[in-house]
């Protein structure tokens, strides 16, 4: 499973890929996430779609750009890959996915983690249930004795151990101490 490193107070995003063989409607849910004693997160639970957007067209450049212009060789270097394609960009709340076959879902769920959360590691699973069966996809969160004094993150997807050194000084704070999340 990922692991989501979180402070109290933020939010703690997962991304799944979803692939049905055939058309389907599936229902979508998420197992409170829990600590290997049973104590459960307490946090609001979202389930989001992220649906995919058709881009047409690479920039060609000022108000060069349409689906019908080739990418300009200038830009190319620049391009992770020419159009057309999609990119799954707005987070839909869903409940119930119709899925296509043989083409991917991006769910995305997300977990606000309590101001008041115990420290610990809690681990929870996306569940998806198909007219022919259910599947699951495990998670786990480890909130931090640390709060943000009233800044909230939205998203912590960015957050990773690196780079080490967060300030000037020769010995950087520990790893998600209250100093490392204050130089954040």
């Amino acid at each position: 499973t990922d692991t989501r490193h979180v402070p109290r107070g933020s939010k703690a995003p997962f991304q799944f890929a979803l692939r049905a063989d055939r058309d389907m409607t599936c229902r979508l849910s998420v197992d409170p996430p829990r600590t290997k004693r049973g104590a459960a997160l307490d946090g609001e639970i979202e389930i989001y779609y992220a649906r995919p957007i058709p881009v047409e067209g690479n920039n060609g450049g000022g108000c060069q750009s349409s689906a019908e212009r080739p990418l300009i060789p200038f830009w190319r270097p620049y391009v992770i890959r020419e159009a057309p394609f999609e990119v799954n960009e707005p987070l839909i709340p869903v409940e119930n996915l119709d899925a296509k076959a043989d083409r991917y879902c991006s769910i995305v769920a997300t977990v606000s983690i309590p101001g008041t959360a115990k420290p610990g590691t809690y681990t929870g699973r996306l569940i998806v249930r198909g007219p022919t069966g259910e599947a699951e996809a495990p998670f786990s969160i480890k909130v931090y004795p640390v709060d943000l004094d009233g800044f909230r993150l939205q998203a912590v997807h960015w957050l990773s151990p690196l780079p080490r050194n967060l300030t000037s000084v020769e010995s950087p704070p520990e790893l998600w101490s209250a100093e490392h999340w204050r130089l954040l």
